[in-house]
C-alpha cells in the first residue's frame, strides 16, 4: 500500500483512539501479518513502532528484512497467532510479547524454551469469553486456577489478558468481562477490540487494540 495511504490511515485511527481514551494511553498494535515488509517499513516512516504477526515464520522473516533499518531495535512485536508447542522455541528468539497462551501446555512449552534460551518472555492469556469450542483460550470460571499455574513458571511474565470476541456477538459485552477479569487480578495489559470495534473497546477499558484492515486495507 502506499506510503501516503498508510500515514493516513495511521493518523486517522490515533485520532480515533485519543478521542475515545481521553486522557488513558492505549497501545495501538499495527496487525501486519500478511503484509509485505514494505507496509512496515512505510507504518514506521510514519512513527508506528508495535506490530502484530500471527505466524512465527512471517514474523522472523520479516525481523530479518528489517535488520539493516536504523529503527529495528525500536520495533515493539506481538505474536497474536495460534500457539504451538514446536514453534515455542521460534516464538521466544524472536523476543515478542506473546498474546495468545491459552493453555497449560504452551505456557510450560515456552517456559522450557525460554529457561534453555537464558530469556525472560513477556505473555497475556487469551480468555475465551464466548465459549466457542473452535477457539483457543480459558474459561473466565477457569482463569484464576489457570493464572496461578503459569506465574509458577520463572521464565514468563504475565503482563495481561486478551481476548477475541465472537462474531455476530455484540463485542461490549465481551470487552466488559474481560477488563473485570483484569482488574479482579490486577493485571495491567487488556488486549481488545480489532478494526471493526477497537473504539468500543477503548471505551470497555482495552489498554490495547490489535488493528490491521483499517491500517493496511482488506486483505485479498
Amino acid at each position: 500500500m502506499a506510503k501516503d495511504v498508510i500515514s493516513l490511515r495511521l493518523q486517522e485511527v490515533r485520532a480515533q483512539i485519543a478521542s475515545a481514551a481521553g486522557n488513558r494511553s492505549v497501545t495501538l498494535i499495527a496487525v501486519s501479518k500478511t503484509r509485505p515488509v514494505e507496509d512496515i517499513v512505510n507504518a514506521l516512516d510514519a512513527g508506528q513502532r508495535v506490530f502484530g504477526e500471527s505466524r512465527i515464520q512471517e514474523l522472523r522473516k520479516k525481523q530479518e528484512a528489517l535488520a539493516g533499518d536504523p529503527r529495528a531495535d525500536e520495533i515493539e512485536w506481538h505474536f497474536i497467532g495460534p500457539l504451538q508447542s514446536n514453534k515455542a522455541k521460534q516464538i521466544v528468539r524472536s523476543g515478542a510479547l506473546v498474546q495468545s497462551v491459552g493453555a497449560v501446555r504452551h505456557a510450560n512449552a515456552l517456559q522450557k524454551s525460554a529457561e534453555a534460551l537464558g530469556r525472560m518472555i513477556s505473555i497475556t492469556l487469551q480468555v475465551n469469553t464466548g465459549r466457542e469450542p473452535q477457539k483457543s483460550g480459558v474459561l473466565p470460571e477457569t482463569f484464576a486456577t489457570f493464572l496461578n499455574e503459569v506465574q509458577t513458571l520463572p521464565n514468563l511474565q504475565v503482563r495481561g489478558v486478551m481476548a477475541i470476541p465472537p462474531a455476530g456477538d455484540d463485542p461490549r459485552e465481551h470487552f466488559g468481562l474481560l477488563r473485570t477479569i483484569a482488574d479482579e487480578h490486577e493485571l495491567a495489559v487488556c488486549s481488545m477490540g480489532m478494526s471493526g470495534d477497537y473504539v468500543e473497546a477503548i471505551r470497555c477499558g482495552a489498554t490495547h487494540v490489535r488493528v490491521g484492515s483499517a491500517i493496511f486495507g482488506s486483505r485479498s
